[in-house]
């Protein structure tokens, strides 16, 4: 029951001001071991907006359910009148407040600001704390370093970038524990208050008020009014007097327990660090041990002995898992793959299997590379027997495929040079395969010759007689070619894309490609000239549609104009029944001008 124990007074006052109406609100509820104080102002005056109200319901509801004084209870009693803020909003306004919150256990409090309601704690002669504004003045106030004062009659005072009843970016100042003592006293106040009364002055009051909050808010008030203001925002201030704190009668014996529990505590400290000791020396042993078998490994790994190697770094691996060091573990793990890479290249190479030699060597090179290049120049002399031996059965075996094309004289040079790779790998079967199949190529190039011989004398033959063959065709395609430019020039593109079309499949047939390629061209241009021509004839078209929609309408001077552009085009064009079709359209049209004009006269002289 610390309420009974302790002696908190509070007195407040809350006017309207010169407003018709009071748009800010204090509350606080004093529970038995918790208390909480709220100051609200409301950023609207229209008579039916409650919002500082309905805040401060909303967190006093939240801190009796729940009370305490905790910085995550703190925000999630602000939260609370956030939200509720937000959800009573309407689309014709938007309910918005600044506060301030107390809360104590009457032994320490804390507090909380969002807005520009305001906080100061007197302890004596001084100021023990006081709150920020979460406006864009309080910023530039602290960036210049001004005088907290200055706030009272800067522009943005009232611009904030926090209050409650928004939507994103809540985020409210909250304070550390302040310890109480007898004799402080916490104030709370609004806007009206310190845009005309500075702190030093209310530390003036506090000092000639006594030990009743009462008659401290009356000398407030009486100093504000003593101003005399043309015009005076609404106003509250809120004094609570800390005349005695709560003392812990138990605080002794929990002093007691506390040094008992750090005396086990250190014990059980000492015995920790023990046992860590004495496991860090262990480990540290195991590191030493490590290095010494990889010292071990590299100097086998030097002199080609890589058998040895592999039996020292397993032994290193052992105690890496052992150890459980990540970065160990992964040292010695590429030492030990590049080590079975190496042996695994070795057993393939002395086996005939290249290829499978030269993928393990290449793993082996990019292990080495993780372990600064240890290795390494041993590893590529290894790579490079294996691509040796690759390339000599590569050269054999695209030769082979020559031969089988026929292609005699690049399959001798590649047998040629097989016989160089093999010569030297000191490969000797490999060397007599390439001598034996270099016999065998030249024996196929000379009876290669004899039938060419024969092979000559019957294409001559066969040559002549489709020399002449080709020129009859190639008259053919040329005259066809003529008569698609005939059409071409006559306008015909239809007719002259046609026969380019069957001229082109011709050249192609006898190889010739330039004449193709100019075909093709032609071909291109004769499309281009119809879809200009359909283009003209749609543009001609709508002419005559827009110009009979002038003549229904009555507009004869117009649908004129129009038949006479869609005339031209058709005439430019050469479609002579459209040309016929216009000049009776302007006939039409210029039989209903005429009429026009008669009546036009007739009226006249009746008139």
């Amino acid at each position: 029951m610390r309420k009974i124990n302790s002696e908190f007074k509070t007195a407040f006052v809350s006017e309207e001001g010169t407003e018709l109406i009071n748009n800010d609100f204090f509350g606080f509820v004093e529970l038995d071991n918790f208390a909480c104080y709220v100051i609200a102002d409301g950023l609207y005056q229209e008579a039916d907006i409650a919002s500082a109200k309905l805040a401060i319901e909303a967190i006093i509801q939240k801190f009796e359910e729940r009370p305490s004084i905790k910085k995550s209870a703190v925000k999630r009693y602000l939260d609370a009148a956030n939200k509720r803020l937000i959800q009573c909003s309407r689309k014709r306004f938007r309910l918005r407040t600044s506060i301030t919150l107390v809360v104590t256990n009457y032994e320490s409090m804390r507090y909380a600001t969002a807005g520009n309601t305001r906080l100061c704690i007197y302890r004596g002669d001084y100021i023990l704390a006081q709150s920020s504004d979460t406006s864009y003045a309080q910023r530039l106030i602290r960036k210049s370093g001004d005088s907290q004062d200055k706030l009272a009659r800067h522009k943005e005072r009232n611009n904030l970038s926090v209050y409650v009843g928004q939507k994103h970016g809540f985020s409210p100042d909250i304070s550390h524990r302040i310890p109480l003592k007898e004799s402080d006293v916490i104030t709370l106040y609004t806007r009206g208050i310190w845009e005309h009364i500075d702190t030093g002055e209310l530390l003036d009051v506090f000092g000639e008020s006594g030990d009743e909050p009462r008659e401290a808010v009356d000398i407030v008030e009486e100093l504000l009014l003593s101003r005399q203001l043309d015009q005076m925002e609404n106003y509250t201030f809120a004094a609570i007097y800390v005349n005695k704190v709560f003392e812990d009668p138990n605080r002794k014996k929990k002093i007691k327990k506390i040094i008992i529990i750090s005396i086990i505590v250190a014990v059980v400290l000492l015995a920790v660090f023990l046992v860590v000791f004495f496991v860090m020396r262990h480990r540290q042993q195991m590191r030493d041990d490590i290095e010494d078998y990889m010292a071990r490994v590299v100097e086998h790994m030097e002199h080609n002995n890589y058998v040895r190697a592999l039996a020292e770094i397993e032994e290193a691996e052992e105690l890496a898992r052992r150890l459980r060091d990540g970065d160990i573990l992964e040292e010695v793990g590429n030492f030990l793959r590049l080590i079975e890479a190496v042996l695994l290249g070795d057993e393939h190479l002395e086996n005939g299997r290249f290829q499978d030699a030269q993928d393990a060597f290449l793993r082996a090179q990019g292990y080495s590379l993780r372990i600064d290049g240890i290795g390494f120049d041993d590893i590529i002399a290894r790579l490079e027997s294996a691509e040796a031996f690759i390339n000599f059965f590569a050269l054999m075996d695209l030769a082979d495929n020559l031969v089988i094309l026929r292609n005699y004289e690049v399959a001798l040079s590649l047998y040629n040079e097989a016989r160089s790779h093999a010569s030297n790998l000191f490969f000797s079967e490999g060397r007599q395969k390439a001598l034996d199949a270099i016999a065998h190529v030249h024996a196929l190039m000379a009876r290669a010759a004899e039938a060419e011989e024969k092979a000559t004398a019957e294409a001559e033959a066969e040559a002549q007689e489709s020399a002449q063959e080709r020129a009859a065709d190639t008259l053919v395609a040329t005259e066809t070619m003529a008569q698609g430019d005939r059409y071409f020039a006559e306008g015909d593109y239809v007719a002259a894309r046609t026969f380019f079309q069957m001229a082109r499949d011709m050249f192609y047939a006898q190889g010739d490609t330039a004449t193709v390629n100019l075909l093709d061209a032609r071909i291109a241009l004769s499309n281009s000239r119809l879809q200009d021509r359909e283009s003209q004839e749609n543009l001609a078209q709508k002419y005559a549609d827009i110009g009979q929609y002038h003549f229904n309408a009555g507009r004869y001077l117009d649908a004129r104009w129009y038949f006479t552009l869609s005339r031209q085009i058709y005439d430019h064009l050469g479609v002579t029944w459209r040309v016929t079709q216009m000049d009776n359209q302007l006939e039409l049209v210029r039989q209903a001008i005429e009429r026009s004009e008669q009546g036009e006269v007739e009226s006249g002289v009746a008139a």
